[in-house]
């Protein structure tokens, strides 16, 4: 196993051409993100707590667009709307419907964007969010549309030293490694080599704690080289 990590490691290198810009972010129409136009981060977690909910779907896509930028990021935390997307979250992925795709995508979505922040990582770490998004993976029925997401979210949590070490523990590694060989999909095997990179590359164990984080924004905003921002699909 270590060394289709290391060949991975070393395929990554010899393709990726260039690297994502720390300061990048995905191209959210500017006029879905007037205040007047948003809900109160507040609400919308709340809606994300209500059981059965018409408007669960469309609260977590909502906070989805909004965890693209910092300061919403950092609400959506400190209201607890980390919990309540990761407690709905569904563990048994068997015979999902479209609604089921739907929202779980869109929790994805929500927590991969999330994921970038320290604090934030630190909510969901504590939550084993590692284990649940792996076996959610892990699920033989589960079509593509939903494991790239998990397999994003996997690589974000990949560039944490606390989440690598625990994902490295973990059977999706050796699933992981099998999905490669077998992959027919370009985007799917390139997001497993990231991942693969991102557990293993030595470049990003020069923070104490933290792997790949720019050093003058501890506590705040992640920039690993290959975080990535998501904006859920309407």
């Amino acid at each position: 196993m270590a060394a289709l990590y290391i060949g991975c490691m070393l395929v990554w290198r010899a393709t990726d051409a260039h690297d994502t810009p720390d300061d990048a972010e995905v191209n959210v129409a500017s006029d879905t993100l007037h205040p007047q136009d948003t809900e109160n981060v507040y609400d919308l977690v709340q809606t994300v707590r209500t059981p059965g909910s018409p408007h669960v779907v469309r609260a977590v896509r909502r906070l989805g667009d909004l965890s693209v930028f910092k300061r919403f990021q950092t609400q959506i935390g400190d209201f607890g709307g980390i919990q309540a997307l990761i407690d709905l979250l569904p563990i048994d992925c068997r015979n999902m419907d479209s609604d089921s795709k739907d929202l779980t995508v869109a929790i994805l979505v929500a927590l991969n964007n999330l994921s970038v922040h320290g604090t934030n990582h630190s909510i969901m770490h504590a939550a084993h969010v590692e284990f649940l998004v792996a076996e959610v993976y892990e699920q033989p029925s589960l079509d593509l549309s939903v494991r790239l997401p998990c397999l994003r979210l996997l690589c974000n949590l990949a560039m944490w030293a606390e989440s690598s070490q625990t994902l490295l523990a973990l059977p999706v590694i050796h699933t992981l490694a099998a999905d490669l060989l077998t992959s027919s999909s370009a985007d799917w095997s390139d997001k497993i080599l990231q991942l693969f990179v991102n557990l293993t590359d030595p470049v990003n164990n020069s923070v104490t704690g933290i792997r790949g984080i720019d050093p003058a924004c501890r506590g705040g905003e992640h920039r690993g080289r290959d975080h990535q921002l998501l904006r859920s699909r309407g």
